[in-house]
């Protein structure tokens, strides 16, 4: 039983090790890459205004649906804007680092029906026939992006865990960063 026990032990141990390194390793590689694009984040979360304006330490996505719906099976027509200032933090009368023509749409199948949180799909267009690659929030720049909403996962721990240990073992994980999502249209929606 003493055998067990102490087996037991040293795998936990080995196991929060590896956690740990991996969790320091992501702040460091998160760091350079700061370092390196010159845009240094302050993540103090305190506004010094009142509560009467939208504010956020997270990089902000304005969808201006134009009072359309989204829909499951096909893609509409939106306006995205997306704040990101780097310093401070985020609010919607902020300059917008990018307004962009996009397509949007329901992204998930049990989370699509189950989920009080949607998923959406969007790709951002130059014009309505070519695609526009863009870096979103300092990661590689691509035209599709998913803003996922792990309505399962109330600390947002799991995914970003997940993906950061993937990084380690494999040659390719997804890049995963926090954002405030926001819908406009006839309602207002939060991710």
């Amino acid at each position: 039983m003493k055998k067990f026990l102490v087996g037991v032990c040293a795998i936990v141990l080995m196991l929060g090790s590896i956690l740990y390194i991996s969790l320091e390793k992501m702040n460091l590689e998160a760091q350079e890459v700061m370092a390196d694009t010159g845009k240094i984040s302050l993540y103090s979360g305190e506004c010094d205004h009142g509560e009467d304006i939208f504010c956020s330490q997270f990089p902000i996505i304005l969808v201006n649906t134009n009072d359309q719906e989204i829909k499951k099976n096909s893609k509409i027509w939106v306006n995205i804007s997306v704040i990101d200032r780097f310093m401070g933090n985020n609010h919607i009368e902020d300059e917008a680092q990018l307004e962009a023509l996009s397509t949007i749409k329901y992204r998930g199948n049990s989370s699509w029906f189950g989920f009080d949180k949607k998923q959406y799909r969007i790709e951002f267009y130059e014009t309505q026939n070519q695609k526009l690659d863009y870096a979103l929030t300092g990661m590689g720049a691509h035209s599709d992006w998913v803003l996922n909403a792990p309505f399962l996962d109330r600390t947002l721990l799991r995914n970003h865990l997940m993906y950061g240990i993937s990084r380690e073992i494999m040659e390719w994980a997804p890049i995963l960063i926090i954002v405030k999502y926001l819908l406009m249209g006839n309602i207002w929606e939060s991710i």
